[in-house]
């Protein structure tokens, strides 16, 4: 294995002293244009890869940044580690990502892995909360859904869009018995979804019915268990309205399994627009949730902190939805 470039050798090439060379990389004290151009044809012309975990040591913060996510194998989260990736390498950050499981708790594991890494900031994309998290010494930004207030910046939607869109959709096409199939109760994610059930269905003046309201998980299996549960009602529901895109994949198996006719007995919404909605066998209509413009405005706001270019208190944007009607929704037979 080849050694290691050092520092030393940088500033061999470039002509300079190692303090000349620590000031550039640490971005301290004075440093000449020409002295910086040199150590950056030096840097790439010896080869030089700095050790960040050596540099966090020594100095308490290194150029990592912590990336927390429910479930990586969600094509969701897999696009939103991709997006996080690509911008840490841009400002010359490295990424360490750290999939919770979506387990309660776990923001303590993601702060202790933060610490031991010497990160210079954290991306929260866990469906808990932001709110309850108190400092810790390390810059963090929330993304998803997040409970007001929040010492944190936190990049969320619109409490009026989401589900909301997709109940006003299915009403509008005249469905009253309309179900919701959400995830764990505990995370915020799901409170606020159900809470954007609820409060839709009141506006349009249709009843609320606990047989139709099912919380599991936020995986295609627990999608495809509550649509068989709902199916054996005596009075079936003539649409599904589902939290994400992934819980209305598995309720498409089971209807697809018990050759119930989509959308023309049951019509199936989602939420998060995943690469696979167009291309079911009916494709499915659901509500967009971009992950990208969530990372890409959370990871601003972190960079913004880590530079010390903002201080004052959280901040909170919000990405708007889009409902993108497919064919997995229609009116009912019955009119």
């Amino acid at each position: 294995m080849a050694e290691r470039v050092t520092i030393r050798e940088v500033a061999r090439a470039a002509g300079v002293s190692r303090t000349t060379v620590s000031r550039y990389f640490n971005n301290n004290g004075y440093l000449s244009d020409d002295a910086r151009a040199r150590i950056e044809a030096a840097i790439q012309r010896v080869g030089y890869e700095p050790n960040m975990v050596a540099r966090g040591l020594k100095s308490g913060t290194s150029r990592m940044i912590v990336l927390s996510v429910p479930d990586i194998g969600n094509p969701y989260y897999a696009r939103m580690a991709k997006t996080a990736q690509m911008l840490c390498n841009r400002h010359g950050y490295a990424l360490v990502l750290m999939d919770t499981g979506d387990r309660e708790g776990c923001e303590a594991e993601m702060i202790a892995l933060a610490q031991r890494v010497c990160a210079a900031g954290i991306l929260n994309a866990s469906v808990g909360t932001c709110g309850h998290i108190p400092p810790c010494g390390i810059p963090m930004a929330g993304m998803c859904a997040y409970e007001e207030p929040t010492i944190h910046d936190v990049v969320t939607v619109s409490r009026a869009g989401g589900v909301c869109l997709a109940v006003r959709y299915l009403a509008s096409l005249g469905h009253g018995r309309i179900a919701f199939i959400g995830g764990r109760r505990e995370a915020a994610i799901e409170r606020g979804r159900l809470d954007s059930y609820l409060s839709q269905m009141a506006l349009e003046g249709l009843p609320v019915r606990a047989e139709l309201i099912r919380e599991r998980g936020f995986g295609e299996e627990d999608g495809y268990a509550a649509a068989k549960a709902l199916m054996q009602l005596s009075a079936r529901p003539t649409a599904m309205c589902c939290a994400n895109d992934l819980i209305a994949f598995g309720v498409m198996r089971a209807l697809n399994e018990l050759d119930v006719d989509i959308p023309g007995e049951v019509s199936v919404t989602g939420m998060d627009d995943l690469p696979y909605a167009p291309i079911t066998r009916a494709k499915l209509t659901t509500v967009s949730n971009d992950s990208v413009a969530f990372v890409t405005e959370a990871f601003g706001m972190l960079i913004e902190r880590i530079e010390g270019r903002y201080d004052g208190p959280g901040r909170r944007v919000e990405i708007p939805n889009r409902l993108i009607v497919r064919e997995s929704a229609c009116p009912p037979r019955t009119l």
